[in-house]
């Protein structure tokens, strides 16, 4: 009886630091990632906070299951129940997870972890320790087959047939390398000193390894293959006849023709105005603590900064709506213009509104990847919405200010 205590004690103390390294991870990709979308960062935190309330409750279930003489179905049914809401919550994060890290990355830290796992089996063998080779044969094993769900994702997600069957190319030749790598793997941890099964194991180990590779690079932005091509351009014009001799160079003028022909002053540079893609890069002012409508315009404008607007009519309204908003907080605040400003720029974002809205459909429409495009209509179906709301609220605004109908 004392060992079976011993056991359930171990178990759940297992299944809580289980527990604490999943919300950890959920929390640090969360927070750690290049993922732009608030809503899912958001929810990544709120199912994490959600399983660390869940996990308690379960160990108490566990323990009046544990502790139950009689087996009652109602206590067991309890313990089930709460069992899947747990796995439920873990497999909703780990899918809002998948969505908030980029796959290429994804798959290039699982193949670095893969490489260490593979160091470590490496160590074990060398010290005939075959409970740590069996521990790193097997975290190789569930990264491997986390990469082929990944992957799956993709394909399913993605309605590029190009990218698509170059993934589920690269994906079908890392599935064929799996098996062959855990049946070595079970020789090698029967016997570790074995060299023929230590050679085995190393070459099916490379061929997965390779294989993972061969995924991220499928899986890679298609810039990187441009890249490679633009690296592969010559500009060798030995086509040309070989036997075509340059022109004959022309003469040097001489002095009286130098003198002849002296240059006429240099005309004045004309006066460049600035274009308004040249305006609406300019920075925008820090905002306070206390300027949440020039906060947001300052978050937006740093988030397209970096993007050009030159044939590019969707930046270029995002980067002039951001200076809209944030002469609407100095307006709002009284720092600048009158109370007729406020309502007319309240009204320009609206019809700016309503065309980037447009824009963001036409960009959907043609956008082949369907997470992306899902995303992209629920954000585009908002932005009406909040268009009329901001006009109501600047003529509720200007009613206040007693200049409404003037």
């Amino acid at each position: 009886e004392l060992s079976r205590k011993e056991l359930f004690q171990a178990t759940v103390q297992e299944f809580i630091n289980h527990s604490s390294s999943l919300i950890q991870t959920a929390r640090l990709a969360a927070n750690g990632t290049s993922c732009r979308s608030k809503s899912t960062i958001e929810t990544i935190n709120t199912t994490a906070a959600q399983i660390s309330d869940l996990t308690p409750q379960v160990i108490y279930a566990a323990r009046i299951v544990f502790g139950d003489p009689n087996n009652s179905p109602t206590t067991q049914e309890h313990f089930d129940l709460l069992s899947d809401q747990w796995l439920t919550q873990i497999e909703y994060l780990r899918s809002q997870i998948d969505e908030a890290i980029p796959s290429d990355e994804f798959v290039k830290a699982c193949e670095e972890a893969i490489i260490h796992d593979t160091q470590q089996t490496e160590k074990a063998i060398a010290d005939l320790n075959s409970s740590i080779i069996i521990d790193s044969t097997s975290n190789i094993i569930r990264r491997a087959n986390r990469i082929l769900l990944v992957t799956y994702q993709e394909i399913e997600n993605s309605e590029d047939s190009t990218f698509t069957t170059q993934l589920q190319n690269a994906s079908d030749a890392f599935k064929e390398t799996l098996s062959p790598m855990i049946a070595a793997a079970k020789q090698l941890a029967l016997s570790p000193d074995n060299k023929i099964a230590h050679s085995q194991w190393q070459q099916t180990n490379n061929e997965l390894i390779d294989a993972i590779g061969n995924v991220r690079e499928a899986l890679q932005p298609l810039t990187s293959n441009l890249i490679n091509e633009l690296e592969h351009i010559s500009f060798n014009h030995s086509s040309r006849s070989a036997s075509r001799s340059p022109p004959p160079r022309p003469p040097l003028p001489s002095d009286e023709e130098l003198s002849a022909s002296a240059a006429p002053p240099r005309p004045p540079l004309p006066i460049l105005e600035p274009t308004n893609d040249e305006i609406y890069d300019k920075d925008l002012p820090i905002p306070q603590s206390n300027q949440p409508i020039l906060m947001a315009a300052h978050d937006l404008h740093m988030n397209i900064k970096q993007y050009s607007s030159h044939d590019n009519e969707l930046i270029a309204l995002a980067k002039k709506m951001s200076h809209f908003v944030a002469q609407l907080s100095l307006l709002i605040r009284g720092e600048t213009g009158t109370k007729r400003d406020l309502i007319s720029i309240s009204r320009e974002l609206s019809d700016m509104s309503e065309h980037m809205t447009y824009l963001a459909k036409q960009l959907a429409s043609g956008c082949t990847d369907r997470r992306i495009r899902t995303h992209l209509l629920q954000v585009s179906e908002r932005i009406p919405t909040i268009g009329t709301q901001l006009k109501i609220l600047s003529t509720v605004k200007a009613t206040m200010f007693g200049i409404y109908g003037n």
